[in-house]
C-alpha cells in the first residue's frame, strides 16, 4: 500500500516552483502509487541511490549521482527508449531551476507552459542512451527550439504591438470622424469601432480588450500576456499571435476605410 506523504518538490528558483504547478504538484503521489520509481530503478541502476524523487530533487543539483539520474529519467522518457510519459515529467521537475532561468530569459517571446511542454517533449524525443551531461543539453535545445519557433513571431509582436498602436493613435490625433461615427481618440475607441463593424474575431477582441485593460494598469508585457492565455485557455504565444493578427486586421481596416473616405470626398 502506497505511504502517506506531502509532496515536496522543491526548487530554489521563484520563477518556477513544480509544488505549485497543477500537474506536477500531483506527481510524487502518483509515482507512488504505481511503483514506477521502483520499476524505473529496475530499468536503469543509476536511479537506486535515490528512494524516490523527492529524495533527488534534495540533492545538490550539480552532484554527478544526480546528474547521472536525470540522464537515466530522460533515456526512460525517450521514446526511442522506455517511452514514459511520467518519467519525462520527473525530468521537468528535476530540472525546474533549469527550466525557471529559461522561462526567465524568454520571458518576452513565451510563457513558463510553454518551456514546461518544449522540455516535457525534448525529454521524449532525446537520445535513448544519454551521457552525463543530458540536462545541460536538453536545456540548450528547448532554449534553441523556443528562440527558432518565436522568431518570427517576435518581429510580428513588435510591429504590431498595442502600445505601437496607441503611440501611432496619438501621434496623428482623433482620426477622420466623417468615416467614424465617432471620433477615434484612443485604442478604446477603435475597439469600440471595430467591435460595431465586426472587423475582428471573438476571441481577438476579447485578448485586445483583455490585453489593454491589464497594460493601463501598469502590468509588463509578459505578465499580462500570461494572464491572458491562462483566462482563454491557450498559450501565451498564441496571444502574441492573436494580438499581432488583430492589430494588423485593425490597420487593415482603417486603411481600407480611409481610401473609401477619400473616394468619396472626391
Amino acid at each position: 500500500m502506497p505511504r502517506q506523504r506531502t509532496p515536496s518538490l522543491r526548487t530554489t528558483s521563484n520563477w518556477f516552483n513544480p509544488s505549485t504547478h497543477p500537474l506536477l504538484a500531483r506527481l510524487p503521489e502518483h509515482l507512488d502509487r504505481t511503483d514506477a520509481w521502483s520499476r524505473w530503478t529496475n530499468l536503469d541502476s543509476r536511479l537506486a541511490a535515490f528512494a524516490d524523487l523527492d529524495n533527488l530533487l534534495q540533492y545538490d543539483s550539480a552532484s554527478p549521482a544526480r546528474y547521472g539520474a536525470v540522464a537515466a529519467l530522460v533515456g526512460i522518457a525517450s521514446r526511442r527508449g522506455h517511452d514514459d510519459d511520467d518519467a519525462a515529467l520527473a525530468v521537468v521537475a528535476v530540472l525546474a531551476n533549469g527550466v525557471g532561468a529559461t522561462a526567465y530569459r524568454l520571458r518576452d517571446r513565451c510563457g513558463l507552459d510553454d518551456v514546461i511542454a518544449t522540455t516535457w517533449e525534448r525529454a521524449k524525443t532525446a537520445e535513448p542512451n544519454p551521457g552525463p551531461r543530458a540536462a545541460d543539453f536538453l536545456l540548450r535545445r528547448v532554449h534553441a527550439q523556443l528562440v527558432a519557433e518565436t522568431a518570427s513571431l517576435v518581429a510580428d509582436r513588435d510591429a504590431e504591438s498595442l502600445e505601437q498602436l496607441e503611440f501611432d493613435i496619438a501621434e496623428l490625433g482623433e482620426w477622420d470622424e466623417t468615416f467614424f461615427d465617432e471620433p477615434i481618440a484612443d485604442v478604446v475607441d477603435l475597439l469600440a469601432w471595430a467591435k460595431a463593424q465586426q472587423i475582428l474575431r471573438p476571441l481577438e477582441l476579447a485578448v485586445l480588450t483583455e490585453l489593454l485593460d491589464l497594460e493601463r494598469a501598469g502590468m509588463r508585457r509578459a505578465e499580462r500576456n500570461e494572464i491572458v492565455a491562462s483566462r482563454a485557455g491557450i498559450s501565451s504565444r498564441t496571444v502574441f499571435r492573436v494580438e499581432a493578427r488583430a492589430i494588423a486586421a485593425l490597420r487593415s481596416a482603417v486603411e481600407v476605410s480611409e481610401e473609401l473616405n477619400s473616394g468619396w470626398a472626391a
